[in-house]
């Protein structure tokens, strides 16, 4: 597969789950193939879909530096998830490819069981110390330009979660009130070491659609949303690997809309060039 043709390449930058879905059925070497002729944010949005197991195989197949590109634009967790499914060794391989400001934070997620929630969390959006006026946390969120949507963790000196502030409350308080006042006391959260499936059930998602990830005494090491955890909860899909690239280019093409047959005759033109 041309990984330079215009119709694959828009294929995988506006369907990356269901590319991904096919793919998964192309053996690892092949997968790495296409992923090193595309662009790396768009191989990393597409392995991203991808089952871990397969994304990893894919990743190691992969010459060093084609695959150290790509994991420069997928998350630590994701990272993470895709080191678990390796055996040492190879695991050592992947994580020598990260980049240094990745490496840490993976080799840290990396001590949890992969069925555990700690496995799954991301690095608190913005954190907050408890010690703030409502005037001085909103200048804090503009300084870093950012766009928070969700509740904002609160911690102590100690990093250990002491709240959650609602934004609407911020942006609503009289500006010399103290976060303290604002913010929801000892809300709910999951220990890093939770099972994901229990961590999916739990009643806190009724009213949270993110909650904080702590270890022992309450330290606030992520967050995680409800999304992410009934993802991962409803069970990882099989399908087989199979060695004939173009079984999976019929997909291809049924599930690309308007340029089903453009795609199918390009793919077989590319495949019967590489064979002569």
């Amino acid at each position: 597969m041309d990984a330079n043709n215009r119709l694959t390449l828009a294929y995988l930058k506006s369907h990356p789950r269901d590319a991904a879905r096919t793919l998964e059925r192309l053996l690892p070497d092949l997968v790495g193939q296409l992923m090193e002729e595309v662009a790396a944010p768009v191989a990393a949005q597409v392995l991203d879909e991808m089952l871990p197991a397969h994304a990893a195989a894919t990743l190691v197949k992969m010459p060093r530096r084609p695959g150290g590109k790509i994991l420069e634009h997928m998350s630590v967790t994701r990272i993470a998830r895709l080191v678990q499914t390796l055996d040492n060794g190879v695991a050592r391989e992947l994580t020598e490819l990260l980049p240094a400001r990745k490496k840490f934070p993976v080799r840290r997620m990396l001590k949890y069981p992969s069925y555990t929630v700690g496995t799954l969390m991301e690095a608190p959006h913005f954190v907050l110390p408890d010690n703030l006026t409502a005037n001085e946390a909103l200048r804090r969120i503009k300084r870093h330009h950012l766009q928070v949507i969700c509740d904002i963790c609160i911690v102590d000196d100690g990093q250990r979660l002491v709240g959650l502030l609602p934004v609407g409350a911020l942006l609503k308080a009289d500006p010399a009130s103290a976060i303290r006042r604002l913010m929801r006391l000892w809300p709910p959260s999951l220990h890093a070491r939770t099972r994901i499936a229990a961590a999916a059930a739990s009643p806190a998602w009724r009213q949270y659609r993110m909650l904080p990830v702590i270890e022992g005494d309450n330290l606030l090491v992520g967050t995680i949303d409800y999304e992410t955890l009934l993802t991962e909860s409803s069970g990882e899909r099989y399908q087989p690997e199979v060695s004939d690239p173009f079984s999976i280019a019929m997909e291809l093409a049924r599930l690309y809309w308007t340029s089903a047959v453009a795609l199918l005759e390009s793919l077989s033109v590319t495949r019967t060039q590489r064979e002569t």
